[in-house]
């Protein structure tokens, strides 16, 4: 995530330079290490701390060494898995911002299930409030089998555009209610060397869910509530 100062906030761009939270100038627990852009995926799997604590510092001062200052976790929505909490609030502890991606695959064209929200509340309550809402909904193996809407050419598909931009609203909604901040779900990196991939592109999908958003007043508005409750 980068950090822009535009009009007086704080503007949260994904590494696809898409907006993912906009929070108003004077936010108290907007903290310090995220003002240091540089950060880490931990490993692509779901609720995967390493099982020996001494890994747990061995990885500490391994990032501390590379001035890291986010990491990003994946967590289920199972909520008697424990791991990605505990391990969200030893890197907390330790000066590196976590940042949650829940990931329930395949997930689309639903809402992210109630177990990401009762979990929400746990990591609030620590003191961690970046959620990000889903993953990689422009890539066809995160759909429920025959929910994509033709054609499958999902960035270019305003119907399913549309839907996961719908979703995602009523999920951001339900993640303030929580007391986190919602970022949009991570796009797969498939625009490179200046060019747009003629099916999965990240920017041309986000390109129409804000268009989607700004083409209806009602959506809009939603919209900006959950900007200004952040």
């Amino acid at each position: 995530w980068y950090a822009v100062d535009c009009e007086g906030k704080t503007l949260w761009l994904s590494a696809s330079r898409v907006v993912a939270v906009v929070t108003g100038g004077g936010q108290s627990d907007v903290p310090d290490p995220l003002r240091n852009l540089r950060g880490v995926h931990w490993a692509p799997a779901v609720n995967n701390p390493p099982g020996d604590r001494g890994e747990w510092d061995y990885w500490r001062d391994e990032l501390k060494s590379l001035k890291i200052g986010w990491i990003k976790l994946l967590d289920t929505d199972n909520p008697n898995d424990t791991g990605i909490l505990e391990f969200a609030k030893f890197w907390k502890a330790n000066g590196v911002e976590p940042v949650i991606r829940f990931f329930v695959g395949p997930m689309y064209p639903d809402n992210l299930p109630q177990g990401c929200f009762t979990k929400m509340e746990r990591f609030a309550a620590a003191g961690i409030r970046r959620m990000e809402i889903g993953n990689e909904p422009n890539l066809h193996w995160e759909w429920k089998s025959g929910a994509l809407p033709d054609p499958p050419v999902i960035s270019f598909n305003d119907a399913a555009v549309a839907l996961v931009a719908d979703r995602w609203l009523a999920d951001a909604e339900e993640t303030v209610r929580r007391g986190c901040w919602p970022a949009f779900p991570a796009l797969s990196p498939t625009d490179w060397h200046n060019g747009v991939h003629p099916t999965f592109s990240s920017v041309e999908m986000y390109r129409r869910a804000f268009r989607h958003y700004a083409s209806n007043p009602a959506l809009a508005d939603r919209f900006r509530r959950v900007r200004t409750q952040l």
